[in-house]
Parts: structure tokens; sequence; C-alpha cells
């Protein structure tokens, strides 16, 4: 049973009577009351909290970076950090004016903080392309960077799939990703899942 695939959700209308065979929420209870502990945690439960509050008074009225705002604001974080991809500097130039302009402390750190070689990854040289020479991307660099600069919240802008998961796994400060990458969708992925020529095109569903 796949959640994706359920057109029952008796996760959210609670008519347990109607759930699929294999439905989570019932054979896998154990799991959410585990869960549910964690809510135990000040800090989760503010969290959930200040989330649910953005969720409901922002709905269909804020966009991501307002509700960044918002939630931050409410969670008292004074000082920002913004791991971001070198291809998408004037975004987070903008977003570093947007912050400032709302009485945040921004710290930015671009995705060759630390000049990192390519070759001390052993990737090699990849035709003309690029070379094991030149700078590579550095994800733990950055997130180490922001550790030592005692962050409240880190923002991933436009890292590439896999640095991101670096830079997440590495960073001591809860991390929020405001902008996936996706050169083809002018970094709107979702785009290809709503349209039918990506879909046909790269994964042969209509």
């Amino acid at each position: 049973m796949q959640c994706s695939k359920c057109n029952k959700l008796v996760c959210s209308s609670m008519e347990y009577e109607k759930a699929p065979e294999g439905c989570p929420t019932i054979e896998k209870k154990e799991v959410f009351l585990k869960a549910r502990k964690k809510l135990e945690d000040p800090e989760i439960l503010k969290t959930s909290q200040v989330a649910a509050h953005v969720e409901v008074t922002g709905y269909m009225e804020w966009p991501r970076v307002q509700e960044l705002i918002v939630f931050a604001t409410k969670m008292g974080y004074k000082k920002l950090g913004m791991a971001f991809c070198v291809g998408l500097k004037e975004e987070a130039k903008v977003l570093t004016q947007i912050l400032e302009k709302n009485d945040f402390e921004v710290v930015t750190g671009i995705c060759t903080i630390g000049s990192l070689q390519k070759k001390e990854m052993d990737i090699p040289d990849q035709d003309t392309f690029s070379t094991a020479e030149e700078v590579g991307c550095n994800p733990i660099g950055q997130a180490y960077f922001l550790n030592s600069e005692k962050t409240d919240l880190n923002i991933v802008v436009g890292l590439c799939i896999g640095h991101d998961i670096n830079f997440i796994k590495h960073s001591e400060a809860p991390t929020t990703v405001l902008i996936v990458k996706d050169r083809v969708t002018t970094h709107n992925p979702v785009a290809v899942l709503y349209s039918r020529y990506y879909k046909n095109k790269y994964f042969n569903i209509d």
C-alpha cells in the first residue's frame, strides 16, 4: 500500500473502518505513538505550533519567502545562515537584502567556500566540461562554516542534489530548503509533474 496512491485518506478523515489493506496509520500504530512522544521536546513542539500558525495564517496569501520570515520571527531566530550555489548568487543577494530588511543577521556561504578542488574528491577531468584542478562544491565546508557562526536557522538556496544532502546532514542548526536547483525548469522541479510534455519526454508517462 502506498500513501501516494491512496484514494481513501482515512488518516485525514479518521474513518478508519474504510482503511485500505496495508494502511500504515492502522498497521503501524506503534511508529506514530513513538513519533508523538517527540512532541514532548519543547523545541519540536514549538516548531510544530509555529508551522501550523504559518500554514493557517498565510495559506494562499504568503509566498514562501514571507512564510520563512514569519516562521523565523515567531521561532525567535535572529541569526540566519544561507548555503547557496554560485549559480544562484543574484537570488542569494536579493534574499539577503530582504532578510536584513526584516531585522535578521544573515551569514552566507557560497558553494565554493574553502576552495575545495575536485581532485581532492577524486573527481577526474571530465572532457572539456570541467577539470580536476577546478574548485568544486563544498557543502560540508558550508555547513561547518555556518556551524562556526552559530546560526539559529540555515537556508538552502539551490544546492545541487547530493550536495544538499551532505549540507543538511552536517548542519547543526535546523535547516529549511527555499530553492531546489533545476536548471531546466528555472528551479521549479514540480513543473515536471504538471507538464505532460516533461512527463512524456523524460519518463514516458502520459
